[in-house]
């Protein structure tokens, strides 16, 4: 089963034609030969991307999935530290809020 990575808009429906396809991506790895297993070599997942058009469309504002943002990371396209898109405001740990009251009851 392969799947295509594919551009579309937020709005539309989800088998409707997509605006841009910039990659493949085949999570069955390819049979490995008996050479590839004496020496060791883990088996390779497929995966095709165009990085020049990727890039552009991270850059004008599109949301990747959480799974193309996955391959993404690891592709090197986004840095490990990418929220996502349903990533909502980071909520402070009980010990920041607790040092911000302090401060403030010292003023």
């Amino acid at each position: 089963m392969i799947s295509c990575c594919v551009l579309t808009f937020n709005r539309t429906q989800r088998d409707s034609l997509p605006i841009e396809v910039i990659g493949t991506y085949d999570p069955i790895p390819a049979p490995r030969t008996k050479e590839q297993i004496e020496r060791g070599e883990k088996p390779v997942k497929d995966i095709r991307l165009d990085f020049h058009r990727s890039k552009y469309w991270i850059g004008v504002g599109a949301q990747p999935s959480e799974t193309v943002a996955r391959l993404f990371k690891k592709a090197g396209i986004l840095p490990p530290q990418w929220p996502g898109p349903n990533k909502g405001p980071r909520v402070p740990k009980r010990e920041q809020v607790e040092g911000i009251k302090a401060l403030n009851e010292n003023k």
